[in-house]
């Protein structure tokens, strides 16, 4: 089972991040799908019925953005595609999550991430492996990976989650991201959530803060550099600037544009844009697709709340994607943030309501 686990967290975290790159002239998503598809059969997790029935389904309704892309080449649409495949790696999330061996496992990734972020920094967070921006959702999602299996084992192994802590903060920290600070923020009120039970835990908690701050306190220097780009805003600065002037564009649009275009969205090319995407998917979503399909995502958003009232792996998806759905108000598009919108869909083929954990 321990090999299981692993493998479990390195299939999610490849189909998770594998974005629209491409390798030997395929898309990469595809073949580390099929790659899914003959783990989870070998690893004796078949594909369910109602599984299917959902992605036939969805795959329906979503033909006419498939065909656009084919259409026109281009391969923006193709997120379309890769949001209705990349709900089989559900089940295999279910599994990790409940699998006992998986928290170590989660813990020994986690520190190995950190320590080669510490390798590769090379005086940049441009050399951060896999670029700071996609960084630090990796090790959000590790964190809250850990958070997720240890509170559903009702394991005592709070240890583990302090590691986890540790070993993402030095991560997030080099990235320099502003993103990485609201998830940093975020492990850290569900690291307090966690220990609020634990007395003696508390106490470690507390030494642990009084250590960090110790420790910002005589490499100053080094922090506050780092805490400048987190903190400090500037509108003549090109990154700050398109994230802000997105929002004054979207009020141009309903100014400007037809009900039917605002009905069913501008498509992919847009002159307003110039060239630039509009680093948050809700905008996108609006902007690119429509009113239309902004209003039935937020109804699938909110089918999804009503669900997770009664089915526990719903909510704790929510929380393993946490650090994913914040980073999809910051940067990327939907090539990179489609497991976002793949997360509304499971409610309608997840039945595992109450987790019990294996061996």
């Amino acid at each position: 089972m321990r090999l299981v686990a692993i493998l479990d967290i390195l299939i999610f975290l490849a189909i998770t991040f594998v974005g629209n790159h491409f390798l030997l002239g395929l898309p990469s998503f595809l073949i580390v799908w099929l790659a899914l598809i003959s783990y989870r059969l070998i690893t004796h997790l078949p594909i369910q019925k109602l599984e299917v029935l959902t992605q036939a389904y969805f795959f329906i309704l979503l033909m006419p953005f498939m065909v656009k892309g084919v259409i026109n080449s281009d391969e923006y649409y193709f997120a379309f595609l890769q949001l209705v495949l990349y709900v089989n790696i559900f089940p295999v999330l279910s599994r990790l999550l409940k699998n006992k061996k998986s928290c170590s496992a989660l813990a020994v990734i986690t520190c190995i991430l950190a320590f080669l972020s510490l390798v590769f920094i090379g005086g940049s967070r441009e050399s951060l492996i896999f670029g700071p921006n996609v960084m630090y959702r990796i090790l959000g999602v590790l964190f809250f990976l850990m958070y997720c299996s240890l509170s559903i084992q009702k394991s005592p192994k709070y240890y583990l989650l302090l590691l986890s802590y540790v070993a993402t903060l030095i991560g997030l920290v080099l990235t320099g991201s502003r993103g990485a600070t609201v998830v940093f923020l975020l492990q850290t009120l569900f690291l307090l959530i966690y220990f609020r039970n634990f007395n003696f835990a508390k106490y470690v908690v507390l030494i642990g803060f009084v250590a960090l701050f110790f420790v910002i306190f005589s490499y100053w220097d080094v922090v506050s550099g780092i805490l400048g780009r987190v903190i400090y805003f500037d509108m003549n600065n090109g990154s700050e600037s398109v994230r802000a002037n997105m929002y004054l564009i979207v009020l141009d649009v309903f100014e400007a544009e037809s009900s039917t275009t605002l009905l069913f969205g501008l498509g992919n090319e847009s002159n307003y844009f110039q060239g630039i995407y509009p680093h948050n998917l809700f905008i996108e979503i609006l902007l690119y697709h429509g009113i239309v399909f902004f209003l039935a995502t937020l109804i699938l958003g909110g089918l999804l709340f009503l669900k997770s009232r009664g089915n526990n792996f719903i909510g704790f998806c929510f929380l393993v994607f946490l650090p994913i759905i914040f980073g999809t108000m910051l940067s990327g598009n939907l090539t990179d943030n489609y497991p976002v919108l793949s997360l509304l869909l499971i409610s309608f083929f997840i039945k595992d309501k109450k987790f019990k954990h294996t061996a």
